[in-house]
């Protein structure tokens, strides 16, 4: 699998959008409405820069320390893949300005970090199917090579880790008793 040239080039006909995730730590006090709940996405329509955000440290215990809110904004995607491109203070500066409009924090935040993909989000456009029938037809030619991501069968966590599953389930079927 490794020196075909068929899988560079069918691999590559996947269409990506690049993401930016930006973590930002805040007292509880500043971001009473990260306490309960999820998170939210934002509606294409909708002004915000963020396509959504996490709260963290609600839905992951740990996550942050004693009184603090950890949230993950998202930027970027097909949506906007040009904001990958700015510069992290400007990231930091849109992602503000739609907390401070979403769930109205005025604080700063005491920590902030900015992280991108430019690989981020595999975008399932018309003729995916067909790219995924090319990619298992050059696949079958390599017996003992599997492949499983979000890239394939499903970009949320639930699809990813079903497809891993089964994958998981195809190495251990091929291995010698």
């Amino acid at each position: 699998g490794r020196g075909d040239p068929r899988f560079r080039e069918a691999l590559e006909a996947i269409p990506v959008a690049p993401v930016v995730v930006a973590s930002l730590l805040y007292p509880e006090a500043a971001a009473p409405k990260a306490l309960a709940g999820f998170g939210f996405l934002v509606p294409s329509g909708e002004k915000a820069s963020v396509l959504g955000v996490l709260f963290d440290s609600t839905v992951f215990e740990g996550r942050a320390p004693a009184g603090k809110v950890l949230l993950r904004a998202m930027l970027g995607g097909a949506r906007a893949p040009g904001l990958a491109d700015l510069p992290e203070g400007e990231i930091l500066g849109l992602v503000k300005e739609d907390l401070r409009a979403t769930m109205g924090i005025e604080a700063e935040p005491e920590e902030a970090r900015v992280f991108r993909w430019r690989q981020g989000i595999p975008q399932y456009e018309p003729g995916h199917g067909e790219r995924l029938d090319r990619i298992e037809a050059i696949r079958a030619d390599h017996p003992g090579l599997f492949l499983t991501g979000n890239s394939y069968r499903g970009i949320s966590m639930n699809l990813c880790c079903r497809d891993a599953l089964a994958t998981a389930r195809a190495v251990l079927e091929g291995l010698p008793a």
